[in-house]
């Protein structure tokens, strides 16, 4: 009805006047026609219905101006949401649309106008899920000014968790705005409108998992406070170390992370921040006063060094028994502790602490240096045994016949001696201790069972009478056709030999020359023999330098101080440490991806620790002279070129 009372008769088909072209143009060249048109939502709906109308409209630049020129015909047809969403969903009529500036000029410049564009979450999605429209809005900073600078409509945006996901998902558009100054400066500036993105965790993460973009959060203090308030944002902020280093120079930071127990457990897992930390004896004090925070601390030997050079932290260590098998775990760390008698006798009163000392070569050599720790070893035979066990350690207790008398008064661990050919060597060349293998017939067997271990008894005349007075000692001697030489050769000894009804055939079963039974032929010399085919038997000591010990004054045996390759520790998720068992050369032991540190498994070498950034190199000298007797010891630290 135009008016009330009359009516006005309309075709019943109008697509027949909309479909022809020139007409459609009478009709949206005249505006009191175009707003009947455009009053009808039914008329409306079957222009924008139908795909190729809408095209023939805003295809012509000077058809769609009438209508967007005039902020009242396009409130009719802003103001309908089924009608907006016709045109909204088809991106091709929508790029039509928004790829004229001067029409979204027109649309951006009107705030009533986008606010009802801007106020239907849908709309809006439709326009921010196509990356190619928003990339044109983005990309022209004259049509993005009138967003941002209007805070009610960027609080709109941003108020929205799930249309800001869709914008801060494209890095690309995120990189265009936070690259222009003027805009960045426009959020940044504004609190209020940044609070809705840092009190999403969600939306956080994405805009934290930019390094760049999180350097400019971080460096205002104000905005760091927001991201650190959330304990999940800010374990994004410490798991990477670039981003935590930027948060601990700052005390009062520092102190926020500190006073999380979960965010300090992901500070000290790493070396290289724990040393931040332990460098401020503040902060250090809020580690040592919590013993579950005091773990992932004394789990790292290097900052464990740190911990028990002070004595006070370091009996706070002692006292705990959890924490001091935390300690004594790592042999280098337990220097320190075996260093101070007093501390010591806490290790010692526990047989299970004690055992772990002992299982290490080095950390037994400081426990055996002392003779009242050595009575206490030695009076424990399942101690004796971890000793005797290694040849190393054996050798240094028999190398002191005050400490062999224990040993060699017990036949169990005397047979455990006599089993290796080399220890029992240096017992043979003890005339004293020889004579206490020798009471025993059970314990000289091993002995007269090896051909060349029986030249060395056979070489001291009073010994060899001690053998031949027993028969059956002098079947084994006999049986041996070189050591049968060595008898016959001998004019004493073959004359211990024939009254014991050795008659001459033996001599020609054992292949031995007639001419040597003869009194006429006794001088003839002996044959030296060796161990093995060659010269010399080498074994290494370690990884490193070997070292030469005479067996006798005739051939010599290079042997092992302690078996077994390097083992590899690794210090740090990083990259691992290959550490010798026993000393050896210094390894490069990287503490973090900045400059390594050389450390020494035992004493002999330098240490170069940097207690900060950098480097910084202190002979460990005292240290050295304190514990290192052996003179080859100190004379590879004089000509250390490391120190």
């Amino acid at each position: 009805p135009i008016s009330p009372g009359r009516c006005v008769i309309r075709p019943i088909s109008p697509v027949v006047v909309l479909s022809d072209p020139y007409l459609l143009v009478l009709v949206l060249s005249d505006p009191y026609l175009l707003v009947l048109v455009l009053s009808d939502p039914y008329l409306l709906v079957l222009v924008l219905s139908d795909p190729y109308l809408p095209v023939l409209v805003l295809s012509d630049p000077y058809l769609p101006v009438p209508v967007l020129s005039d902020p009242y015909l396009l409130v009719l047809v802003l103001s309908d949401p089924y009608i907006l969403v016709l045109v909204l969903s088809d991106p091709y009529i929508l790029v039509l649309v928004l790829s004229d500036p001067y029409l979204l000029v027109l649309v951006l410049s009107d705030p009533y106008l986008l606010d009802l564009v801007l106020s239907d979450p849908y709309l809006l999605v439709l326009v921010l899920s196509n990356p190619y429209l928003l990339d044109l809005v983005l990309s022209d900073p004259y049509l993005l000014v009138p967003v941002l600078s209007d805070p009610y409509l960027l609080v709109l945006v941003l108020s929205d968790p799930y249309i800001l996901v869709l914008v801060l998902s494209d890095p690309y558009l995120l990189v265009l705005v936070l690259t222009d100054p003027y805009l960045l400066d426009l959020v940044l500036s504004d609190p209020y409108l940044l609070v809705p993105v840092l009190s999403d965790s969600y939306l956080l993460v994405l805009v934290l998992s930019d390094p760049y973009i999180l350097v400019l959060v971080l460096s205002d203090p104000y905005l760091l406070v927001l991201v650190l308030s959330d304990p999940y944002v800010l374990v994004v902020v410490l798991t990477d170390p670039y981003l935590l280093v930027v948060v601990l120079p700052s005390p009062y930071l520092l102190v926020v992370v500190l006073t999380d127990p979960y965010l300090l457990v992901l500070v000290l897992s790493d070396p290289y921040l724990l040393v931040l930390v332990l460098t401020d004896p503040y902060l250090l004090v809020l580690v040592l006063s919590d013993p579950y925070l005091l773990v992932p601390v004394l789990t790292d030997p290097y900052l464990l060094v740190l911990v028990l050079t002070d004595p006070y932290l370091l009996v706070l260590v002692l006292t705990d028994p959890y924490l001091l098998v935390l300690v004594l775990s790592d042999p280098y760390l337990l220097v320190p502790v075996l260093s101070d008698p007093y501390l010591l006798v806490l290790v010692l009163s526990d047989p299970y602490i004690l055992v772990l000392v002992l299982s290490d070569p080095y950390i037994l050599v400081l426990v055996l240096s002392d003779p009242y720790l050595l009575v206490l070893v030695l009076s424990d035979p399942y101690l004796l045994v971890l000793v005797l066990s290694n040849p190393y350690l054996l050798d240094l207790v028999l190398s002191d016949p005050y400490l062999l008398v224990p040993v060699l008064s017990d036949p169990y661990l005397l047979v455990v001696v006599l089993t290796d050919p080399y220890l029992l060597v240096l017992v043979l060349t003890d005339p004293y201790l020889l004579v206490l293998v020798l009471s025993v017939p059970y314990l000289l067997v091993p002995v007269l069972s090896d051909p060349y271990l029986l030249v060395l008894v056979l070489s001291d005349p009073y010994i060899l009478v001690l053998v031949l007075s027993d028969p059956y000692l002098l079947v084994l001697v006999l049986s041996d056709p070189y050591v049968l030489v060595v008898v016959l050769s001998n004019p004493y000894l073959l004359s211990l030999c024939y009254p014991t009804h050795i008659s001459w055939s033996l001599c020609s079963l054992t292949h031995i020359s007639w001419s040597l039974c003869y009194p006429t032929h006794i001088s003839c010399r002996c044959v030296i023999r060796t161990i093995s085919p060659g010269p010399c038997v080498i074994r290494p000591i370690s990884p490193g330098p070997c070292v030469i010990r005479p067996i006798s004054p005739g051939p010599c045996v290079i042997r092992p101080i302690s078996p077994g390759p390097c083992v590899i520790r690794p210090i740090s998720p990083g990259p691992c440490v290959i550490r010798p068992i026993y000393p050896g050369p210094c390894v490069n032991r990287p503490i973090s991806p900045g400059p390594c540190v050389i450390r020494p498994i035992s004493p002999g070498r330098c240490v170069i620790r940097p207690i900060s950034p950098g480097s910084l190199c202190y002979p460990t000298r005292v240290f050295l002279e304190i514990f290192l007797k052996p003179l080859w010891f100190y004379t590879n630290l004089k000509n250390s070129s490391l120190c």
